[in-house]
C-alpha cells in the first residue's frame, strides 16, 4: 500500500510537470485550437429533411440527384427510399444532398472528426509535441532533482509515460465529448459508437509513445526522438499495411521465408493499419468511405483480440527497457 501510494504521488507530480511543459510548448494551445474548430463545425451542422428514427427499417437509399430517383414507385416496390432534404456545414458555406439520411449524415462528419483526431494526423502530431518531454525532463536542471528523490529512476520515468499518455487520453475524450455533445444538441442525433476511438486512439498513442519515451531517454535528445518515433510510424505502417497486401498473393507468389519474416514483423511491431480497420469497422465507415483497397484482401483475417494483445506487448516490453535504461544511466 505504502508503494502505491508513493508512486501515486511520483504521478500526479509528473502530470503536473507535463501540464506545463505542455503549456509551454504551445500543446495546450493547439489542443484548444483543434477543440474549437471541432466544436465549431458541430455547431454549425445543419440537417434539414432526411429519416432519423433509429428503428428505420430502410436499408437502401438513392440520392434524390440519381437518375433512378425519377422512378420512385419502382424503387418503392424494392425497398429503396429516395434521399430527401439536405446537410450543411460552415452555417451553410458547403451544402451537400443527402447521400441517406439525416442520421449518417451527422456521422459522416463526425467521423471525419474522429479520424484526424484519433487516428494518423493527431496521434503523429501529438508525437511529435510530446516527443521531446522525456529529453527536457532529463536536463541537468532536472536530473539533480531526479538523482536525489528516494523513490528511484524507474519509477519516475514509468510515471512520466504515465503522465503523458494521460494527458493525451484527457485531449481525446474532451474532444470526443465536446463535439459528440455539440452535433448531439444541434442536430437532435446523439451517436454512442463515436466514443469507440477513444479506447483505440489511446491504445495506440501508448504503444509509439513507448517506443518515443525509450528513444527519448536513450539520446537525451528531442529531435532524435521526433524523428526515430516518425520514422517508426512509417516502418509500423508498411509493416501492417504491407501484411494486408500479402494476404492477396497466391501463396507461390512470394517465398516461405519472406512471407514468415512478413508475418513475424507484423505480430511484433504496432499496426497503425490495424488502428485504422479498427475504426474502420466500429465506425461503420465502409458505408461512407469504404474500405481502403489495401486491406480489402486481409479484411477478413484482422483480429482485434490480436491486434489489442500485440500492442500491449510491445508497449510493456519498451517501457520496462526505458525503466531499465533509466537505472543505469549516469547523470
Amino acid at each position: 500500500m505504502k508503494l502505491v501510494s508513493a508512486f501515486a504521488l511520483v504521478y500526479f507530480g509528473q502530470l503536473r510537470a507535463v501540464a506545463a511543459l505542455a503549456r509551454k510548448s504551445g500543446l495546450l494551445w493547439l489542443a484548444t485550437a483543434a477543440l474549437t474548430v471541432g466544436c465549431a463545425l458541430c455547431a454549425s451542422l445543419r440537417v434539414t429533411g432526411g429519416l432519423a428514427a433509429e428503428d428505420q427499417e430502410v436499408l437502401e437509399f438513392v440520392p434524390s440527384h440519381d437518375r433512378e430517383a425519377q422512378r420512385p414507385a419502382h424503387l418503392a416496390r424494392h425497398g429503396v427510399e429516395v434521399a430527401q432534404g439536405e446537410w450543411s456545414i460552415g452555417f451553410g458555406f458547403v451544402r451537400m444532398p443527402l447521400g441517406r439520411d439525416a442520421r449518417d449524415a451527422v456521422r459522416l462528419v463526425l467521423l471525419l472528426l474522429v479520424g484526424g483526431a484519433a487516428d494518423a494526423p493527431g496521434l503523429l502530431l501529438a508525437l511529435l509535441w510530446t516527443a521531446g518531454f522525456v529529453p527536457q525532463m532529463l536536463q541537468e536542471r532536472h536530473a539533480v532533482q531526479l538523482v536525489s528523490r528516494p523513490w528511484g529512476r524507474a519509477p519516475w520515468l514509468v510515471a512520466l509515460y504515465l503522465a503523458v499518455v494521460t494527458l493525451y487520453a484527457c485531449f481525446l475524450i474532451l474532444f470526443v465529448g465536446c463535439t459528440w455533445l455539440t452535433a448531439g444538441m444541434r442536430t437532435g442525433i446523439f451517436w454512442t459508437g463515436y466514443w469507440l476511438p477513444v479506447p483505440v486512439g489511446v491504445l495506440s498513442f501508448a504503444a509509439f509513445y513507448a517506443f518515443s519515451a525509450l528513444f527519448g531517454a536513450g539520446t537525451r535528445s528531442t529531435a532524435a526522438a521526433s524523428l526515430a518515433t516518425v520514422v517508426f510510424w512509417l516502418i509500423c505502417w508498411g509493416a501492417s499495411s504491407g501484411w494486408y497486401m500479402l494476404s492477396s498473393l497466391e501463396p507461390g507468389q512470394l517465398s516461405s521465408a519472406a512471407r514468415t519474416l512478413c508475418q513475424v514483423t507484423y505480430y511484433l511491431l504496432p499496426k497503425p493499419a490495424d488502428q485504422t480497420l479498427a475504426l474502420f469497422q466500429a465506425l461503420g465507415s465502409h458505408t461512407h468511405l469504404g474500405v481502403p483497397a489495401w486491406m480489402q484482401a486481409g479484411v477478413a483475417s484482422f483480429s482485434l483480440g490480436i491486434y489489442v494483445s500485440t500492442t500491449l506487448a510491445f508497449t510493456s516490453v519498451c517501457t520496462c527497457l526505458a525503466a531499465l535504461l533509466m537505472r543505469r544511466m549516469e547523470f
